[in-house]
């Protein structure tokens, strides 16, 4: 395959939002079949059915980290500050009330969406030099890695 790892963020501010996907690939992969590659990936996620068990995990995990990061006032702040400034205290005091309500026919949904996305807006890096196995400080170019890795 000539995409090694996908990952998701999204960023939200008052008027516009944007789930971004970035994906690490080889460099001689054209837009097109990086698009292809990304809404495959999606697709299947999507033909999966999500079990309520690991949706409650994961709903664990935020809650759990939320009350761990609580416990430092400073850090907390940093944050959720976003979410406080963008949404406001009615969102920030309900986030919480508000993901526990997610269901498994919710979270399909929005995954068949974003496989099927009418628009979706493209910018590559791409590696700076095939002889490096260091992409940036996060990430490393898995096909350099030695097999025993």
């Amino acid at each position: 395959e000539k995409v090694y790892s996908l990952s998701c963020s999204f960023d939200f501010h008052p008027a516009f939002s944007d789930f971004r996907i970035s994906a690490m690939h080889a460099s001689d992969i054209t837009g097109e079949e990086l698009l292809q590659q990304i809404q495959k990936a999606f697709t299947q996620i999507a033909d999966k059915s999500f079990s309520p068990k690991l949706i409650n995990g994961i709903k664990l995990g935020v809650l759990t980290e939320n009350e761990i990061n609580a416990e430092r006032p400073h850090f907390y702040g940093m944050l959720k500050s976003q979410l406080l400034a963008v949404g406001g205290t009615k969102l920030f005091a309900e986030n919480e009330k508000l993901m526990q309500k997610v269901t498994v026919s919710q979270l399909t949904s929005a995954v068949k969406h974003l496989a099927n996305t009418d628009y979706v807006a493209v910018s590559s890096v791409p590696f700076p030099d095939r002889k490096s196995t260091r992409l940036n400080s996060s990430h490393t170019d898995i096909s350099r890695m030695p097999s025993s890795a």
